[in-house]
């Protein structure tokens, strides 16, 4: 290891020391997300699977929670899943080029902006571990003939698609390669990781089925409804391609020649191009996040093996730059909001995030508290632990999750604690109410939070205006799946 450190020059040690400081920094500082709250609290409750997603997010968050129920450690994890993406990178290349090329493209990934969002804990980290790792013993198996390392492929595909059903692009290419390179003395292996494969997706399968096919209303219907052409979200996805990826390094593999490159190259050749091929196609009608990318780009990477050495210095301090001007704008939002945005239109939101706890101080302790959306509701359960949250009246497709837990029929007639941030969604509340009392919660002299008391609620006109509209939405299956259970409207007669 020192030998490979020495390879590298001062200027490039500054930078990966800065890089690596910043990331603790933003691991430490930057307020706790509410997709990442959002996660957390699948830990609370595990399960076979959750509205939005497969489980295995869930699974990760309560196996860490033995060890502590501090999201510090969670992200920690993500921090470690960049250490083993980038490890697994370094042995790929090893294989095939010097140590010290394989060491290079390995701190190329860790200094990457994707490897600087490795600290906030979504099921993307989860779904980049068992996939990129998967995909290692994947290729070991079919190398080393191996059934342990086929088995081990088995097990960490199969869970990366029960992280994510963006994975299914991966499996896809992968089997698309095996299918093109057959070999007689590959088709035990091969059976015993499909088969581990599709023992996963029946668990997924036997989950919808109860659950009124959930994660496939939501990814496949609901996130699609309404899409039309849109050119910006083409230059939107080759932006995030061009950010998450150094733009010289994609020129680089245009001008490489992968002829005579090992089978890892070539099964990465082949899940890179499909998924830069499918997400192309699919960000002409909708947006593509970065976080839609976080698996495939680990592949891009690998690649880089198959570029000149003296190249990869200048790819390593470029990315480094890039993170380390994306951690410092992250540090100063978290850090230094007051005087920086006090006048900016989100400056209320930013403080319900950085100062939360504050916030927690002024609800009335012990009671039940409704918000209006599941971003809120969930960084309020992870803070205000005197409280129990759950969400009332969104009709937005996301996070969902909390359905399963509130049952609204049982407070016809009474009276319920409601936060917002916005005093204009009282008069969307009021007619589901007898009366409605509004109370501040101020955190500044021009910031307030507010707390309705809303009596006698009126359960038949929120089911006939709100809940039948949420099962019209969201939990109406397309004719064409099978017939399966479906607790929502079982649970309100819809």
């Amino acid at each position: 290891m020192k030998h490979l450190i020495d390879s590298l020059s001062t200027t490039e040690k500054t930078f990966i020391s800065l890089f690596l400081v910043l990331k603790l920094a933003v691991l430490i500082w930057f307020p706790l997300t509410g997709d990442e709250a959002y996660f957390i609290s699948w830990g609370d409750d595990v399960s076979l699977g959750y509205y939005d997603h497969p489980p295995v997010a869930g699974w990760a968050i309560y196996a860490l929670s033995f060890i502590s129920d501090n999201y510090y450690l969670y992200r920690f994890f993500a921090f470690l899943v960049s250490l083993a993406v980038s490890a697994t990178l370094y042995q790929f290349v090893v294989a095939y080029r010097s140590r010290v090329v394989a060491f290079y493209i390995s701190l190329v990934f860790f200094v990457s902006p994707l490897s600087l969002f490795l600290t906030i804990l979504t099921n993307d980290v989860v779904l980049v571990l068992f996939g990129f790792v998967g995909f290692y013993f994947f290729s070991s198996a079919l190398k080393k003939k191996s059934m342990t390392m086929a088995i081990a492929a088995g097990v960490f595909l199969g869970l990366a698609f029960l992280s994510k059903y963006l994975s299914v692009i991966m499996l896809s290419a992968l089997l698309l390669y095996v299918l093109m390179n057959l070999k007689k003395d590959n088709y035990r292996l091969i059976l015993i990781m499909l088969a581990i494969v599709l023992f996963c997706v029946a668990e997924n399968i036997y989950f919808n089925l109860n659950n009124c096919w959930n994660n496939i209303v939501f990814n496949l219907v609901a996130r699609t409804e309404g899409s039309s052409f849109e050119p910006d979200y083409i230059a939107l996805f080759f932006l995030s391609l061009f950010f998450l990826v150094p733009p010289q390094g994609i020129y680089l593999l245009t001008k490489a020649n992968f002829k005579d490159s090992p089978d890892f190259i070539r099964q990465a050749l082949y899940v890179t191009i499909i998924f830069v091929v499918i997400f192309f196609i699919v960000s002409t009608f909708k947006k593509i996040g970065l976080h839609w990318l976080a698996l495939y780009i680990p592949f891009v990477y690998l690649l880089f093996a198959d570029i000149q050495k003296e190249k990869l210095p200048f790819l390593l301090i470029y990315n480094a730059v890039i993170s380390i001007l994306v951690s410092l704008f992250l540090l100063m939002l978290s850090t230094q909001y007051n005087w920086l945005f006090e006048d900016h239109k989100n400056y209320r939101d930013l403080l319900f995030y950085t100062e939360t706890s504050k916030i927690c101080d002024m609800l009335p302790e012990g009671e039940m508290i409704l918000t209006l959306g599941y971003t809120k509701n969930s960084i309020l359960s992870q803070h205000c632990k005197n409280n129990e949250f759950h969400v009332m009246f969104s009709m937005s497709k996301y996070g969902r999750e909390d359905d399963k837990k509130m049952s609204f029929s049982q407070y016809d007639q009474k009276s319920l604690y409601i936060f917002t941030s916005s005093e204009k969604k009282v008069a969307a509340i009021r007619p589901y109410f007898n009366a409605v009392h509004i109370s501040p919660v101020s955190l500044r002299e021009n910031v307030s939070y507010y707390l309705i008391e809303a009596e006698g609620f009126n359960f038949e006109k929120y089911k006939t205006d709100i809940l039948s509209n949420i099962s019209k939405n969201y939990y109406t299956p397309p004719s064409w799946l099978p017939a399966s259970e479906c607790e929502f409207n079982n649970k309100y007669a819809l």
